[in-house]
């Protein structure tokens, strides 16, 4: 991985501009590089064959913006279906948001969807969705 890799989360998808603090973009980037050297191209979902969903055994949120270039729904929809039966599940889709949404000045809907999943019994969570 490399600083432009780590960087793609900032780029401009289409005709919109996608505003992030630059502070905190190259921060995020540094931070990347340090804790994940190696760059997952998430459109071969078969390198992650070893993480199969379906292992995961612990309450569980999947959390992404509608606009996300590289977790496009599909993708998201084929993850939230194929984890673990038997423990609580959801999936928050962030409107008008895409793939760093937690780092751009709409943060804050993030943050509301993610303490709102910590926040609720598990009992409650189970196959829930957010729209």
């Amino acid at each position: 991985n490399e600083y432009d890799g780590a960087m793609e989360d900032f780029t401009n998808v289409g005709n919109e501009a996608r505003i992030f603090p630059p502070v905190s973009a190259k921060l995020f980037a540094g931070a990347a590089l340090v804790s994940d050297p190696i760059k997952v191209q998430w459109w071969n979902l078969h390198q992650l064959n070893e993480c199969h969903p379906s292992l995961v055994k612990v309450p569980t949120m999947v959390i992404a913006g509608d606009q996300d270039p590289y977790a496009p729904m599909q993708t998201q929809a084929e993850l939230f279906t194929n984890l673990g039966r038997g423990v609580d599940r959801v999936w928050s889709i962030i409107a008008n948001a895409d793939h760093a949404v937690h780092l751009s000045d709409e943060r804050h809907r993030f943050v509301e969807n993610m303490i709102s999943f910590l926040e609720t019994p598990c009992d409650e969570n189970a196959e829930a969705t957010d729209a």
